[in-house]
């Protein structure tokens, strides 16, 4: 999963999944719509936000609380 859902904790195995800010990326997505609104932006352009993930490992990879073992 990529969002981190409170349901992948309650599974078993628990998930892996991927931590995202989902109330940064929904404040930086309103302030980016209202830059276009108010003509402060081009629209044309690329645009590109960076975000701080986690990843959080569970049951699901494979993974143990161990070093894990080679593939081979």
């Amino acid at each position: 999963g990529f969002d981190d859902i409170y349901l992948s904790r309650l599974l078993t195995p628990r998930l892996t999944t991927v931590h995202a800010p989902i109330e940064e990326l929904g404040s930086k997505a309103v302030r980016y719509l209202l830059k276009l609104i108010d003509g402060e932006v081009n629209p044309l352009e690329a645009y590109h936000e960076k975000l701080s993930t986690g990843l959080i490992i569970g049951g699901s990879c494979g993974c143990t609380s161990a070093s894990p073992s080679p593939l081979f």
